[in-house]
C-alpha cells in the first residue's frame, strides 16, 4: 500500500530542472539582432586574421624577391613567345625568311601559351595572391596589368600576326596590331614602375620583366 498523501508539493525553488541562462533567453527573443551581431563578430575576426603582419625589413625583402621572381617567370612564359612571333613576322616582311608556315605555327602556339587555358603559368599569374606583408606597395594591381598584358594582349598580337601572314600589309590589321602593342606597352611601363618603386623602397635591385621590345616601333615595314 502506498503511504498517505501529505499534500506537500515541491516549491519552484526545489525543481531539479536547470534554469535557462538569461543571455540565452535574450538570444532566443532577439534572433535577428543576434544573427547580425554574429556576422559582425565573424567579419571582425576575419579582418584581424587578414591584417598585414608587421614584417621585418629582411622578411619584406624575402617576400618581395619570391613574389617578383614568380611573377616575372609567369609573364615571360608568354612574353618570350610574343617576341619570337614578332621576330618571325619581321623576318618574313623583310624578306630574310620566306617560311610563312613556320612563322604562322609560332604565332598559333603563342596565342595558346598566352592564355590561362593553355598555360598554367598564366593561370597562376591571374590568381596569385600578393603577400599581406607587401600590401602597402600596390603590387596586386600591377600584377593584374601584367596579366592583361599576356591575356588578352599577347593573344591578340599573335592572332593579328597570323592574319597578316595571310594578308600581308593589310592596313586595318596593321593598325589593330600597332594599337594593341601600344596599349600593352602602357601596361608594361606602369607595372614595371610599381615594381621598381617597391624594389627601391626595400633597397633591392629592380626586377626587369623584359617587356620593352614589345611595342609598335619594333615592327618592320
Amino acid at each position: 500500500m502506498s503511504g498517505p498523501d501529505t499534500g506537500v508539493r515541491p516549491s519552484p525553488s526545489q525543481s531539479t530542472e536547470p534554469a535557462t541562462p538569461a543571455w540565452l533567453l535574450w538570444v532566443i527573443g532577439h534572433k535577428k539582432t543576434s544573427l547580425a551581431l554574429s556576422l559582425v563578430l565573424i567579419a571582425a575576426l576575419l579582418a584581424v586574421v587578414d591584417w598585414p603582419h608587421r614584417a621585418t625589413q629582411g622578411e619584406l625583402r624575402t617576400d618581395f624577391a619570391l613574389y617578383a621572381t614568380q611573377v616575372r617567370g609567369d609573364v615571360q612564359s608568354c612574353s618570350v613567345e610574343v617576341e619570337q612571333t614578332l621576330s618571325a613576322y619581321n623576318q618574313i616582311v623583310a624578306g630574310v625568311n620566306t617560311d610563312r608556315a613556320t612563322a604562322r605555327a609560332i604565332a598559333t602556339q603563342t596565342a595558346l601559351d598566352c592564355t590561362p587555358f593553355g598555360n598554367s603559368r598564366i593561370d597562376d599569374l591571374g590568381t596569385i595572391q600578393t603577400p599581406s606583408s607587401l600590401a602597402a606597395y600596390s603590387l596586386a594591381p600591377a600584377t593584374q596589368q601584367l596579366y592583361a598584358w599576356c591575356f588578352p594582349g599577347g593573344v591578340d598580337v599573335a592572332q593579328y600576326i597570323g592574319h597578316l601572314l595571310d594578308k600581308p600589309g593589310d592596313p586595318k590589321l596593321l593598325a589593330a596590331l600597332k594599337a594593341r602593342l601600344a596599349s600593352m606597352n602602357v601596361l608594361a611601363t606602369r607595372a614595371q614602375s610599381v615594381f621598381d618603386e617597391a624594389a627601391a623602397a626595400l633597397h633591392m635591385p629592380p626586377v626587369n620583366f623584359g617587356l620593352d621590345e614589345v611595342r609598335p616601333g619594333v615592327l618592320v615595314g
